[in-house]
């Protein structure tokens, strides 16, 4: 693979239980990992520019000393199991999900420490300087404003090495852990460092690992050409072609001998002939479309509106003006026959009434938030009274 631009993923190139591979030439910028390669050998990777990859340029996955990430939410049950493996505990990323509440918007640090705690380890979250992290302890990356779970594999004064749940062993500058590390990291079966800071159980909730995939379509036009084809064809023809065939001796009208002798006769036998033809054809202007894919930041409000606070208003006003036309329908009954005035007193408090309540309502509905992270459906499901006249 070689002089091939790679720009805007999560991984430039992915090299999957390959060897003797040559990447050379290619313009790597702002992937997440320029270059992976899983279980791969002999891979020469010389003379490729990397420029502004979010978090390495070249990656490296063992499956013999780590646990991969199976799907896109779930790099903290795959880090924890990870750090278990390191232990001598033996666990699976699907079992450590469902432990710790995994699901499609990813995984809390409180989830992973109730999960710990299953395991019969101990489990801190704790806020710490990048000079008090150890091996082994689970850190907190903020990417692009999302969460990201890393573990710490080593660390000396230019260099911060660490295993990614989706990129394998990875290596970044000092200075560029520090622009995103958050200062907030999960201690497993170890104790926390003197004069630090524990996170609360609502803090550990609220730090949560969330991703997506978004396709991202490019495309662009090729103008109309002409191409030459080259086809392969068969002819075949009669050819009509003389010869000598021998007439033996016989007497002529049977008195004449003639001897025997030599004639030429004419005969005609098929011949197939092989030959290559040129033929010219049009192709016309077409637009090239393909995908790439990347791993982005999710974000889970304000996807939908709010159906119920817009109800609220909506019956509230209703039940407003509704209260309005009961009360002046009671005054002018009241004023008009009085003989009907209890009926008159009992039409003008209801109507109040509901001018107090649709009020509220309309107050409530507005007071609520225009966008929720939960569908329509999930909306009308739970709360289907609010849809009810």
């Amino acid at each position: 693979m070689k002089k091939t631009p790679l720009t805007g993923n999560w991984v430039g190139v992915y090299l999957y239980d390959t060897n003797n591979n040559q990447i050379t030439g290619n313009t790597l910028t702002d992937n997440g990992a320029g270059i992976t390669y899983h279980n791969s050998l002999g891979v020469n990777l010389s003379g490729n520019n990397y420029t502004d990859n979010w978090l390495t340029d070249t990656s490296t996955i063992d499956d013999g000393e780590m646990v991969i990430a199976t799907t896109i939410y779930s790099c903290g049950p795959a880090a924890l199991a990870t750090i278990l493996k390191n232990l001598g505990i033996y666990s699976t990323e699907g079992e450590l999900s469902k432990i710790a509440g995994t699901d499609e918007t990813g995984t809390s640090l409180y989830g992973l420490k109730q999960a710990t705690l299953n395991k019969g380890l101990t489990a801190t979250g704790v806020r710490l300087t990048v000079d008090q992290l150890q091996p082994n302890y689970l850190v907190v990356l903020d990417i692009d404003g999302t969460k990201h779970f890393e573990i710490i594999r080593n660390l000396t004064n230019t260099t911060v090495y660490l295993f990614d749940p989706n990129l394998g062993d990875l290596e970044i500058s000092r200075d560029k852990f520090n622009e995103l590390y958050t200062g907030c990291a999960l201690i497993i079966n170890g104790q926390a460092p003197a004069n630090t800071t524990l996170l609360t159980d609502d803090e550990m909730r609220n730090i949560k690992a969330l991703w997506h995939v978004a396709k991202i379509e490019h495309s662009y036009w090729v103008g109309g050409y002409w191409v030459n084809v080259y086809l392969k064809v068969k002819v075949t023809v009669k050819i009509r072609y003389p010869y000598l065939q021998w007439v033996p001796g016989y007497l002529y009208q049977g008195w004449l001998p003639i001897p025997g002798h030599l004639e030429w006769r004419v005969g005609w036998c098929t011949k197939t002939i092989g030959m290559t033809i040129r033929v010219s054809r049009y192709i016309p202007r077409r637009k090239i479309t393909y995908y790439t894919y990347k791993i982005e930041p999710d974000t889970p409000t304000g996807k939908y509106y709010n159906l119920i606070g817009g109800v609220k208003v909506l019956k509230g006003l209703s039940t407003a003006y509704t209260g309005t036309r009961m009360a002046t329908s009671s005054v002018a009954l009241g004023v008009f026959q009085p003989e009907t005035e209890p009926l008159a007193y009992a039409m003008f408090g209801f109507g109040c009434a509901g001018m107090i309540y649709g009020t509220y309502e309309v107050w409530d509905g507005a007071d609520d938030p225009i966008f929720t992270d939960k569908s329509y459906e999930d909306q009308i499901y739970e709360n289907w009274w609010q849809f009810v006249p």
